[in-house]
């Protein structure tokens, strides 16, 4: 078992709601702008975090980010597009992924799945 999976699986904590209801534009490139959907219901998102990183901690990783912005990328485009509100979307997160981004190469593999309690 490697150690992506030693960490995933000390992971314990239950599935919850989250939610988004702002849109905007992060900071980037002129030419890539990611247009996001954050705010709301993220108690759930840090909770699940903050379990990782100790979990990672406690296996020896050394963690290069201790806070994140919990986020979801619609897109990445040349417009900025500033923060405002958008109807809540809602749904009850039932597991995690983790996932691999090659930086600038538009690829992402797959490490593992693991579900949180019910």
């Amino acid at each position: 078992m490697d150690v992506t999976e030693r960490m995933a699986k000390r992971v314990a904590m239950p599935a919850f709601r989250a939610g988004f209801n702002r849109a905007l534009t992060f900071g980037g490139p002129a030419e890539k702008r990611p247009f996001v959907l954050t705010g709301g219901n993220l108690a759930g998102f840090q909770a699940l975090y903050k379990a990782q990183v100790t979990a990672a901690q406690r296996l020896g990783r050394r963690v290069n980010r201790l806070t994140f912005t919990p986020h979801m990328t619609l897109l990445y485009d040349t417009k900025r597009i500033v923060e405002q509100s958008v109807e809540p979307i809602e749904w009850t997160v039932h597991e995690f992924v983790l996932i691999h981004s090659h930086v600038g190469q538009h690829r992402y593999d797959i490490l593992g799945r693991w579900r949180l309690a019910a």
